[in-house]
């Protein structure tokens, strides 16, 4: 879908608050480097459809850190910020759940007829998109490592 008016001209009013829907949440533990532990609230994106929406057109994480984007099996994954409107940064992690790659993704430009791609060369099994920074306030960084994934989130998991 296409974001410009029938008339080509900008939509001045003020953006709605999209959250995103259909998608269940997940309590992430990740051990960081030093071996402390912290408990991440992100929403799931399990399916297809669900890797293809992500987290495009959503203004707000409705208290939750991010998102997570389970893949099927380990392979490449790249990742692209067209309708994405949040910066975010992506975290992929391997099928033995180490910290791969950290990288901050910028939204796509507006009606741009390509955007950037974005991922390791190396299989991943699960990638976490985080606004961007949030890696850095959480501390994790490489020799971190994705230690569970536990549907549901408790209220002290939940940051809104």
């Amino acid at each position: 879908s296409s974001s410009a008016t029938q008339s080509g001209m900008r939509d001045t009013a003020p953006t709605a608050t999209v959250r995103p829907q259909g998608f269940e949440d997940a309590t992430v533990t990740i051990r960081r480097a030093d071996g402390s532990v912290c408990a991440l609230c992100l929403y799931v994106a399990q399916t297809r459809a669900q890797r293809e929406q992500g987290l495009m057109g959503v203004t707000s994480l409705d208290g939750r850190d991010g998102m997570i984007f389970r893949m099927p099996t380990a392979a490449p994954v790249k990742f692209w910020m067209k309708n994405t409107l949040l910066p975010l940064t992506a975290l992929w992690f391997g099928a033995d759940g180490a910290l791969q790659e950290v990288v901050d993704m910028n939204p796509c430009k507006p009606n741009a007829t390509s955007c950037d791609k974005y991922g390791p060369k190396l299989d991943s099994l699960n990638v976490i998109e985080l606004p961007q920074g949030a890696d850095d306030r959480w501390g994790i960084a490489r020799g971190a490592s994705l230690e569970g994934i536990t549907l549901g989130c408790s209220e002290a998991t939940r940051t809104g």
